[in-house]
């Protein structure tokens, strides 16, 4: 059964899983200039609630699915 998920759906998973997102695969060199052009501040590529409201004003950004890479150990910062 497929479900659907928004960004803010799967940063929520993230989170209880107590995993930590290392960002998008397969996106364009194109798509993450105008992402880092919009959001020019360290790391904001890692911030799914910016890329969020990038998609809801880039709706074709995410074509099909989200494919992403997470991992097991979240910084203790």
């Amino acid at each position: 059964m497929e479900h659907t998920y928004s960004l803010i759906d799967v940063n929520k998973e993230i989170n209880n899983l107590n995993l930590k997102f290392l960002g998008f695969d397969s996106l364009t060199n194109g798509c993450i200039n105008l992402f880092k052009k919009l959001n020019p501040h360290i790391n904001s590529e890692l911030d799914l609630n910016l890329w969020n409201s990038f998609e809801k004003t880039y709706p074709e950004t995410f074509i099909g699915m989200y494919d992403f890479w997470v991992s097991t150990e979240k910084s203790k910062i």
